[in-house]
C-alpha cells in the first residue's frame, strides 16, 4: 500500500470516519462527500513522484549546472571588478545553493533517501539555508533592479558611487536581513500522545 494511504487508513480508519481530499498538502476533512479509492491515492503519489519528484531533479540539476557555467564565464571572460558582474555573481550563487537545497529535499521527500545525516541537519541547517537563500535571491534581484536603474538615469554619478565595496555591502546586508533570529532556531517536539 502507499505511505500516504496507510497514513490515512491509521488515522481515520478506526473511527469509521469516511475521508475526502481538499488540497495538495494532504489535509483531510471527515465528512460523507466523495470518498477517494485506493486508485485515486495512486495516482496522487505517481503524480507526486513524476512531477515533485524527476521534474524538479531536471530543473534544478539543469539550473545548477547552468548557474556554476555563467559564474565561470563572468569571471573568465569579463572582468571582475565591475559591480554588475559581481552582483550577478551573487544572484547566480544564491539561486544555486536554493536549487541544491530543492534537490535535496526532492530527494528525501519524493524517493525517501533519507539518512540520519539529513535529519539531523535538516531543522538546524538545511531548512534555514533554503530560506534565506531564496529571500536573498528575491533581494538580489531586486538590489540588481536598482543598480541597473541608477546606472541609466544618472551614469556620471553612479560612475564615481559604485565600488567593489558597494557589491560586498548588499551581499552583506542580504544575508543579515535573511538570517534567522536565534529564537527561530529552537525546536518543540509534540508529544506522541497527542495523536
Amino acid at each position: 500500500m502507499l505511505p500516504l494511504f496507510r497514513k490515512i487508513q491509521f488515522l481515520f480508519a478506526r473511527k469509521g470516519h469516511e475521508i475526502s481530499y481538499l488540497n495538495m498538502n494532504d489535509t483531510f476533512r471527515l465528512t460523507k462527500c466523495p470518498i477517494w479509492t485506493y486508485e485515486d491515492f495512486e495516482l496522487l503519489d505517481s503524480f507526486r513522484f513524476w512531477v515533485g519528484g524527476v521534474l524538479v531533479c531536471c530543473v534544478a540539476v539543469l539550473g545548477l549546472a547552468l548557474n556554476l557555467l555563467a559564474i565561470g564565464v563572468l569571471f573568465r571572460r569579463f572582468s571582475a571588478k565591475n559591480i554588475f558582474n559581481q552582483l550577478i555573481t551573487s544572484l547566480f550563487l544564491f539561486d544555486s545553493i536554493f536549487l541544491a537545497s530543492q534537490l535535496i529535499n526532492a530527494f528525501r521527500w519524493n524517493f525517501n533517501l533519507s539518512t540520519e545525516t539529513h535529519v539531523l541537519l535538516f531543522p538546524y541547517f538545511l531548512y534555514p539555508m533554503t530560506s534565506i537563500s531564496l529571500t536573498a535571491s528575491i533581494f538580489m534581484t531586486v538590489g540588481i533592479a536598482h543598480e541597473r536603474y541608477t546606472a541609466i538615469r544618472y551614469p556620471t554619478q553612479h560612475r564615481e558611487s559604485m565600488r567593489s565595496t558597494t557589491s560586498r555591502l548588499m551581499n552583506m546586508i542580504c544575508l543579515l536581513y535573511t538570517s534567522p533570529s536565534p529564537r527561530d532556531a529552537t525546536l518543540s517536539r509534540m508529544p506522541s500522545s497527542a495523536w
